[in-house]
């Protein structure tokens, strides 16, 4: 019994020993591991991604900007491993971006998570997706290019695109067609990019067509001024590549045609004009058309003389010489400055187209010419060289062998102007005078004369106005054409009977021409208050 408490007392020491030699050991804590928590990328298209949590603590997930994200979970408790699912649908606006930030315990961590924009591509500026080019090589296009990838363009041969490549963002694009010398052609252009469908601009081009002109024959003359009545038909010669037409503004002018098809090699059309029952002149276009509006249109002014009066002189040309007169009928620039540049030019009133008179000088001096300083209206000029003469032309339509005419002026020589004088007319190929030379009867030395030689018109009287109605007959018929009149200094003085020549002539002295004096005119008002030519009927 002894030795048996003997050795359970031993067994319990031991036990003792044990215990105190291993004490109990406290629980392992858990470390956080988070797995896969990185800046995201989720497909344009849409998709989704993982990450794991496994945190020491318990732990949230909060987003910014990421309203298009959704995670889940969003939490999760200490000590357990979850996988966490960030998920986005397909961006069909612009890139986007945000932050997910990780809270376990005081511990934070953030991820950046971005979509990018569905890959497009957009070309703008052709209607329907369409250009089209004229023949010619001047039209281009502007076309607009947004794309959000890198893009490239390529064409036809003869179109030219500029760039042809581009990257993201907004790129203007020109496309040019060249010049077309045959047949009408189509064709496109291609904008492609990774990811997007192509943008197909579909291109076509005129087939060449000549360019349109119109022109007068040169071999045609026009009309001219036509008599008043019995007037013939007349023709216009024109070439065009394109239909035409004619329009002409009075009826009293008839076309034989108003329109017709292209005529490169000439087109002819008649014109017949009806008798003028008035006494006025009267004027009318014709108008040639072309069918192609880039075109200049070319118009023919016709004339037509008055009806004369029957058995009654007909006046061919008129002259009112007033200031405003010459300056409203020859323009502002009256009287000119050389024969080229119409010195001196006076046309007639415009009732009477075509007729006009104008100075010409022998020498170099300085003409100088004045107009309307009194009442009467004038024409005037200084200094006068001898040889110097004005020189009248005046259409005529008809005037048989015999026909008479008369030149109505008056004429003032002042001071030391011009003495001696002659009123000459052209009859078929000669001058002559038109009424008798006065030298034989006028009481001067043998040598004055042989210097003068003739003369029929002679201002003996210091500054006294002399009428003259000079009248003559031709000899040569004239039909369509021009009366030519001279009136030529001859020498002397209007003071004294010296012959002088330039040196006895003064730089001061003037000679006018005016209407005739007899004509009563207070108010300036008459209308015979000009210089006239008249074609008489006996």
């Amino acid at each position: 019994m002894k030795r048996l408490v003997t050795i359970i007392a031993a067994i319990a020491a031991a036990a003792m020993a044990f215990t105190a030699c291993n004490p109990k050991e406290d629980p392992v804590k858990v470390k956080t591991e988070i797995t896969g928590f990185n800046d995201f990328v989720i497909p344009a298209d849409g998709g989704s991604q993982t990450f794991t949590v496994l945190g020491a603590e318990a732990w949230t997930i909060s987003k910014s900007g990421l309203d298009w994200l959704s995670v889940s979970p969003v939490s999760g408790k200490a000590e357990e491993k979850v996988t966490v699912t960030i998920s986005a649908d397909k961006n069909t606006g612009e890139n986007r971006e945000g932050t997910l930030t990780l809270y376990v315990g005081s511990e934070t961590k953030t991820a950046k998570v971005s979509q990018a924009a569905k890959a497009s591509l957009a070309v703008s500026g052709a209607a329907d997706n369409k250009v089209s080019f004229g023949f010619e090589a001047e039209e281009t296009y502007t076309l607009k290019v947004v794309s959000n990838v890198a893009w490239t363009a390529s064409a036809d041969s003869w179109l030219t695109v500029s760039p042809a490549s581009g990257n993201t963002g907004e790129t203007t694009v020109t496309v040019k067609a060249a010049a077309n010398t045959g047949a009408a052609r189509s064709g496109k252009i291609t904008f492609s990019g990774t990811g997007v469908d192509n943008v197909v601009i579909a291109a076509s081009q005129d087939e060449y067509k000549e360019k349109g002109y119109l022109t007068l024959d040169e071999s045609t003359p026009g009309p001219g001024t036509l008599p008043a009545a019995s007037a013939e038909p007349f023709i216009i010669k024109f070439r065009t590549n394109t239909e035409w037409s004619i329009a002409v503004k009075d009826s009293w002018v008839t076309a034989s045609a108003a329109s017709g098809q292209p005529a490169p090699d000439g087109a002819a059309v008649t014109f017949n004009v009806a008798d003028n029952e008035n006494p006025e002149p009267r004027s009318t276009t014709i108008t040639i058309s072309s069918s192609d509006a880039t075109v200049p249109a070319v118009t023919v002014t016709v004339t037509q003389e008055g009806k004369p009066e029957v058995g009654g002189d007909v006046i061919l040309a008129k002259w009112t010489l007033t200031d405003n007169q010459l300056n409203t009928v020859n323009g502002a620039t009256w009287p000119g400055t050389s024969e080229t540049a119409g010195l001196g030019l006076a046309k007639a009133d415009p009732e009477y187209p075509g007729a006009q008179f104008q100075y010409h000088a022998t020498t170099d001096n300085v003409i100088t010419f004045l107009i309307s300083s009194d009442t009467f209206g004038q024409y005037a000029f200084k200094p006068t060289t001898p040889g110097d003469y004005i020189e009248f032309t005046v259409p005529v339509k008809d005037a048989p062998a015999g026909t008479k005419f008369a030149l109505k002026i008056t004429l003032q020589g002042t001071a030391r102007a011009a003495r001696y004088h002659t009123f000459t007319y052209l009859d078929g190929t000669e001058w002559k005078l038109t009424s008798a030379d006065l030298m034989p009867a006028e009481e001067v030395s043998d040598a004055v004369k042989e210097a003068v030689g003739e003369a029929n018109v002679i201002l003996k009287e210091y500054n006294k106005a002399i009428d003259f109605n000079e009248v003559f007959s031709i000899s040569n018929p004239i039909k369509n054409g021009e009366l030519k009149i001279r009136f030529t200094a001859k020498g002397g003085t209007s003071k004294s009977y010296t012959i002088g020549q330039s040196s006895g002539m003064s730089s001061s002295s003037t000679i006018r021409m005016r209407y005739p004096s007899t004509i009563e005119d207070t108010d300036n008002t008459n209308p015979d208050r000009a210089i006239s030519v008249w074609q008489l009927a006996e």
